[in-house]
């Protein structure tokens, strides 16, 4: 498991740069990033920015893009920003409890409280959205144990986590909607 990594002041990170082969006294997950970007030799001449802005740039059909780029975040760069996020928020393969927390807890927090305020009769509102990134999302869906959804995979724009709770007569139901891809609808996550 890879703690937070940003410079080498520690027993733990010096380990993590061990484990990665790094040097660099001032180690920061972009180092990382760029060693998953070595292990794919399709993609071995990019960096993992280009990867990822080539990403975003994939579906407006008329930008003109490198072959070699446009075959790389094609084939691998949906895999290449997962194995990322799951570095910078410490989910997935590279789970860390202190990463996930500070990505995720924050609006688990805000989630309970909305959920308690509505067991409770409190809640004005009947629904509400937030929208956020994709780290945010992925490790959401690891607090809630659906990160398979994303089949190893980055969230894409406009992927969503919907989470619905109902009265019942037995009681209160919760019920996790997700979607992973673009132009996708909701689809029930069965837990």
């Amino acid at each position: 498991m890879i703690p937070l990594i940003h410079t080498t002041q520690n027993e733990l990170e010096e380990k993590v740069l061990a484990k990665h082969n790094i040097s660099d006294p001032l180690c920061r997950a972009s180092l990382l990033k760029e060693k998953i970007v070595s292990s794919y030799s399709v993609c071995s001449n990019f960096t993992y920015n280009y990867i990822e802005a080539a990403l975003a740039e994939m579906e407006e059909p008329s930008l003109e893009m490198n072959e070699e780029l446009r075959t790389c975040a094609s084939k691998y760069g949906k895999k290449i920003a997962y194995q990322a996020l799951n570095i910078v928020t410490g989910v997935g393969n590279e789970f860390n409890l202190l990463r996930a927390k500070e990505a995720i807890g924050p609006l688990m927090a805000i989630i309970k409280m909305n959920i308690d305020k509505k067991m409770n009769g409190k809640a004005k509102e009947r629904f509400r959205i937030y929208y956020s990134h994709d780290n945010v999302i992925l490790s959401l869906s690891q607090s809630l144990g659906i990160i398979s959804q994303f089949n190893g995979n980055s969230p894409e724009f406009s992927s969503a986590i919907g989470i619905e709770m109902w009265k019942k007569k037995e009681g209160i139901e919760i019920k996790i909607y997700s979607t992973a891809q673009f132009h996708e609808d909701l689809q029930p996550t069965i837990m």
